[in-house]
């Protein structure tokens, strides 16, 4: 299983998060719902070795912290708790990702979910159009992804041991090229190669259950 520690973070080129708008390309992406939180991270930057894992700003100072941010929007908010649904306590179904403010020079979006205590991988895809967004329980035509830590491809819904807490973080990546990877491989292979090809990363903790 990879280890998504800062180290790794920092030596591949770090950092992530994402939200419906107007993305000033003529593509209109609707406003999040109501049971939908906005968050964001950094402003675009080439990740460099000694490049810092962004820090999530609060989502409610986004306007003001973010501005022309790289952002992402989930149903959860920053540091809330994820939904019954998308984890083994329900139906186990993958969320709705959106972003917004992607800088230029980016040719897909990959995204990761990753429980942040124990580094177990649950969902990693890419292939994704910058344009585009991910509908709740599917993928866009053309998106790939790896088999996450449980040994399954796609999405495997968070399920920390009864009785536990966790906190997991949903991340989202603009890569400079094409990800030129099978679908289906795993989740450490593609780890490596989505941090070193990533110009900016947006990022959303939350805890479940």
């Amino acid at each position: 299983m990879f280890k998504w520690s800062t180290t790794t973070a920092v030596i591949l080129g770090a950092g992530l998060a994402m939200m419906s708008c107007d993305t000033g390309d003529g593509l209109y992406m609707p406003p999040p719902g109501s049971d939908q939180r906005e968050s964001m991270l950094t402003t675009p930057t080439v990740p460099t070795a000694s490049s810092d894992v962004a820090e999530a700003a609060n989502p409610e100072t986004f306007d003001t912290l973010a501005g022309d941010a790289f952002a992402l929007t989930a149903p959860w908010g920053q540091e809330g708790v994820i939904p019954p649904q998308y984890g083994c306590l329900g139906e186990g179904i993958s969320p709705a990702v959106s972003w917004r403010n992607v800088p230029d020079g980016v040719t897909e979006i990959a995204i990761v979910l990753k429980d942040a205590d124990t580094d177990f991988v649950h969902w990693v895809v890419w292939g994704l159009d910058a344009a585009a967004e991910v509908p709740e329980g599917a993928l866009p035509l053309g998106a790939k992804s790896a088999f996450n830590d449980f040994g399954n491809p796609g999405y495997g819904g968070p399920c920390p041991p009864e009785g536990e807490s966790h906190g997991y973080e949903l991340i989202v990546f603009a890569l400079a090229e094409p990800l030129l990877l099978d679908d289906g491989v795993s989740a450490d292979e593609a780890a490596p190669a989505i941090y070193e090809m990533s110009l900016a990363e947006a990022s959303i903790g939350a805890s479940y259950p």
